[in-house]
This record gives structure tokens, sequence and C-alpha cells, in this order.
């Protein structure tokens, strides 16, 4: 059985059309079935301390994460959108 598409219907898959290889290692986590990765695995797939990732959410500017009871995980769909969009606007800053 094959999950249906995180990126949407008719919404390109960011591993095929972009050449970022952070975006598209983030793309083969999904296609691999990781839904979700811990904020170390996250920081380390955006090539991010966790410190600065941890900066990021904490001011609503990095990517979304999720509350599973006491523990925070970022769904690697919503990694790719986010990365994608600031990749697109051209968004650089030091988050630390």
């Amino acid at each position: 059985m094959s999950l249906p598409s995180p990126f949407g219907p008719g919404k390109p898959n960011p591993s095929t059309s972009t050449t970022d290889p952070l975006i598209q290692a983030l793309a083969r986590l999904l296609a691999e079935g990781r839904l979700a990765l811990r904020p170390s695995n996250a920081a380390r797939a955006l090539n991010i301390s966790q410190r600065t990732l941890w900066n990021l959410t904490n001011r609503g500017e990095g990517p979304p994460s999720v509350r599973l009871g006491s523990l925070t995980v970022y769904p690697v769909a919503d990694l790719v959108a986010w990365l994608s969009h600031r990749a697109a606007e051209g968004v650089r800053d030091a988050a630390n």
C-alpha cells in the first residue's frame, strides 16, 4: 500500500524539481518512509546545529514541529517545504 504524496496532488516532488542537495536528501528520507525526525536528526539533515534549529523554532522562523507527548518531531515533508521556501526566497540569516 502506498501513501498519498505529502506534497499534495499536482505539486512537484522537491527531489526532482531542485538541485539543492539538502532538499534532495530530505525528500529521499520521506520516500524511504521516514515521516518525522527528532530535533538532532532534523538539525543534522539541515546541516545546522540543534541550538540553531531550536532558536529558529522558538522565534517562529523554523520549520513546523509537532509535539508527541514530551517528544518534539519535525515532519520531513515540512522540512522539505520550509527549506524550499527559504531557498526560493533567498533567506540568509545568523540564527544564533
